[in-house]
């Protein structure tokens, strides 16, 4: 600390003193030891049930404002977009597609809390986001900003085009092969279901993002590009609902979205990083050869796969829940997933809802698909 005055140095040191106070009465009302932080360190974190959800670590303090454009948008202001793992870049490949840059973090998940840090602190695990097929490690993984859009049967991401829908997840698998990229997979998903609960400190994400969930069956699907916010934001189109978390437009409702590397049959579900090496994440339990449904009550973690958490208790209630629906079919022949919801999802809508009961060689005019990359060629910032 040279440099600085023993005025500033003395009120650094009482507003770590009342940090670490925080720190402590927290601990006490969770029972989970959260440590103060020192300076340099970078974690942010949240811990608590649904209802009942408080920002721990250097997420303490923090906020996300909400701000209104006239009638037309909804934007968040947030201090995340200092937070390294928040920093999330726009890039456009040499065939025109639009994808999110998303930068490499370690992810801690453990009695009811989860925190991300850019250093493999104590108890922190890489995401298995973050690892390609072969099982090498990544610095970043790639989202296309646009769940899959159809150019003239060309599986893209680009703007103002209508999503791709009515295939198999295999024929979805083929054609972002054929193009280069590969598949949205449940390890990516669920780590970005991860940093919106940091950041928002929520579990409720139609509260804070909306979607397009409200529109009649016959009115369909809004096309790609329909929110206006452009860039690296968070925010929502009022008229429609239709939303970007940090670029990333739609992530649930208008169009169901595949998800790779992961299925259900009666055993459980199972999860992989390649689509071949399938590790068993929750069993069926009582629940073999059942189909399950209700709003998300609790998610299971599983330490050999860091990074993602999927629903396990399911009820009645929305009340006290993750404001999200969820299937689940623990059946003897492999049922694939689905996320989001869809236009006419309405309040089951939401990033927590996982419908692990689509058949393989089914085809749905409601369900898409959303390209992910390890490497984008020719790739230039937006």
């Amino acid at each position: 600390m040279s440099g600085v005055s023993k005025d500033v140095r003395k009120l650094l040191e009482e507003a770590q003193k009342k940090i670490n106070q925080a720190l402590t009465e927290l601990s006490k009302e969770t029972n989970v030891v959260v440590e103060p932080k020192k300076a340099g360190e970078e974690e942010y974190g949240i811990i608590g049930e649904p209802a009942n959800i408080k920002r721990i670590l250097n997420s303490i303090g923090m906020e996300v404002t909400k701000n209104e454009l006239a009638a037309a948008s909804v934007t968040y202001t947030s201090d995340f977009d200092k937070a390294k793992p928040f920093q999330f870049k726009e890039i456009k490949d040499q065939k025109g597609n639009v994808f999110i840059q998303v930068p490499k973090a370690y992810i801690k998940q453990e009695n009811g809390s989860v925190s991300v840090s850019t250093k493999q602190l104590d108890g922190y695990k890489l995401p298995k986001a973050f690892i390609d097929e072969n099982g090498k490690e990544l610095d970043c993984f790639y989202i296309s900003k646009y769940a899959a859009t159809n150019d003239e049967g060309i599986v893209t991401s680009k703007k103002g085009l209508k999503h791709y829908v009515n295939r198999t997840i295999d024929q979805f698998r083929d054609l972002a092969r054929h193009e280069g990229y590969r598949l949205l997979n449940a390890y990516r998903y669920g780590y970005l279901v991860e940093l919106f609960k940091i950041e928002f400190a929520t579990v409720d994400s139609k509260a804070v993002l909306k979607g397009v969930v409200d529109r009649s069956w016959d009115e369909g699907q809004v096309p790609s590009g329909t929110c206006k916010l452009e860039g690296i934001q968070t925010g929502y189109d009022i008229s429609t609902g239709a939303f970007v978390y940090r670029g990333i437009e739609n992530l649930f409702g208008n169009v169901w979205q595949f998800l790779d590397g992961i299925y259900a049959d009666d055993q459980g579900v199972h999860i992989s990083h390649n689509n071949k090496d399938y590790d068993l994440f929750v069993t069926s339990g009582k629940n073999k050869d059942k189909f399950i449904s209700g709003w998300v009550s609790s998610m299971a973690t599983n330490e050999n796969h860091p990074g993602l958490s999927l629903p396990v208790g399911l009820k009645d209630s929305e009340k006290d829940s993750y404001k999200s629906y969820s299937w689940i079919e623990y059946h003897k022949n492999k049922r694939v997933c689905f996320v989001g919801g869809n236009w006419n999802g309405s309040s089951d809508a939401g990033l927590f809802f996982w419908g692990l009961n689509g058949d393989l060689g089914n085809t749905y005019f409601s369900v898409g698909a959303r390209l992910s990359a390890d490497t984008l060629k020719g790739g230039v910032g937006v």
